[in-house]
């Protein structure tokens, strides 16, 4: 090997070397942040690590577990936001606690102790308590429930509770909380009923509505070859409405099949808004059929949660300074309706509406409170202060809306 060969060599080496010895080391690999625990569900077989103490492995006939008198659990409140949180327990008194008068609970929270409350009939309860902030300063916090009295099992388990969950909550996931908005929803469906000035019956009305729903009339209803699954009186209110407001956007959650958005499309192609669109939302993408039709042209799918932080803002943005109406017609419970109007409700032009569809679900006999509670509870707050119910909207009386039709108010 000549000279000049080896000192290239040499030269290549050491510079390969060099590259080397700075290269810098890969980054580790974050870890991955673990999930927040919010809940123990003792109907599962599997045991919780978040059981601490106190519950009995064996599983009851329902999936219950029977729990010492003294029990702990440890679970993450159920978000970082500035709202109150509330602990529910899905328990069961049982019978042998009963002979001796009521049974007293006693509860806390990273031992600061919460309402004791006491019991004197063996039945399912699922109680609820207010949790102060302080009392989760410390996360995941150590949450402990213990009765004044217990019975001893043939096996020698002392025994207490029969439990099925424990749950941090925010209040509106509560079941006292439902239960109540589902009472306040059924009274404001008779209220409605009472004020629309008919000549009929609240009785009467209320019976047409549920006939209508039970015939299965929105079950076969197309628009130009694609399912639509409304009540074609009040998709004729809706046609209205459009004629009307003559609105640059119309805004729809719950796409389905699509044949919705194409009957929109439909009425502002009828009226020469050219210009103007269908933005439709859906978590499922269904609408490839109605995708097809000329009339598509109108419409744009987000395809996604409705209530989507960037499909919402990516919508707000669209509609900001037009003219604007929403329809809601995806999740029907309460607590993503209220959602969807809290979020939509900004976008809604002076003098357009939002309308909440399916809200006689609520005074139809669900066991849930669902559109008509939460347009109830978005009238008592602050964000619903701009909007009124439009009963005019109502006069076909079989309306599926009942008490939906949001108008929002014009500045003074």
């Amino acid at each position: 090997m000549t000279r000049s060969r080896a000192a290239s060599l040499l030269c290549a080496f050491a510079l390969a070397l060099g590259a080397c010895a700075c290269k810098k080391p890969a980054p580790r690999a974050a870890e991955p942040v673990p999930e927040p625990v919010s809940a123990v569900d003792w109907t599962k077989a599997s045991r919780s690590p978040r059981t601490l103490e106190g519950v009995y492995d064996a599983t009851g006939g329902d999936g219950w577990r029977w729990a010492a008198p003294k029990f702990a659990v440890l679970l993450d409140p159920p978000e970082k936001a500035a709202r109150p949180a509330f602990l529910e327990l899905d328990f069961l008194p049982p019978q042998e606690l009963m002979g001796e008068g009521a049974v007293t609970l006693r509860v806390s929270v990273n031992g600061v102790p919460l309402a004791s409350k006491q019991y004197s009939k063996s039945e399912r309860r699922q109680e609820t308590w207010e949790v102060p902030a302080a009392a989760l300063a410390k996360a995941p916090a150590r949450i402990e429930f213990e009765t004044d009295r217990s019975f001893r099992a043939p096996n020698g388990d002392a025994r207490g509770l029969i439990v099925l969950r424990a749950e941090l909550k925010v209040l509106e996931d509560t079941q006292a909380f439902k239960d109540d908005a589902l009472r306040r929803a059924r009274e404001a469906y008779r209220k409605i009923l009472e004020s629309r000035q008919e000549q009929m019956p609240p009785g009467k009305q209320h019976g047409l509505i549920r006939l209508f729903h039970d015939t299965p009339v929105w079950k076969s209803t197309w628009f130009h070859g694609e399912r639509i699954v409304k009540n074609p009186l009040d998709l004729w209110v809706v046609e209205q409405l459009i004629h009307e407001i003559r609105p640059r956007y119309i805004v729809e959650t719950g796409t389905l099949r699509g044949g919705s958005a194409l009957f929109f499309a439909q009425a502002l192609y009828g009226l020469a808004l050219t210009d103007s669109r269908v933005l439709t939302v859906d978590i499922g993408n269904y609408c490839q059929a109605a995708e097809a039709h000329p009339l598509w042209r109108f419409v744009r799918f987000f395809h996604g949660s409705s209530t989507d932080p960037r499909i919402v803002a990516e919508i707000a943005e669209l509609t900001r300074g037009h003219s604007t109406l929403v329809t809601l017609d995806s999740d029907h419970s309460m607590k993503h309706v209220l959602n969807e109007l809290r979020m939509y409700a900004p976008l809604v032009s002076p003098g357009s509406y939002i309308i909440v569809e399916d809200t006689h679900m609520d005074g139809a006999g669900g066991d849930q409170p669902g559109p008509l509670a939460a347009v109830d509870q978005f009238l008592r707050e602050d964000a619903g202060k701009d909007f009124e119910r439009d009963l005019r909207l109502e006069s076909f009386i079989m309306s599926w809306n009942t008490g939906g039709w949001l108008r929002r108010k014009k500045s003074p």
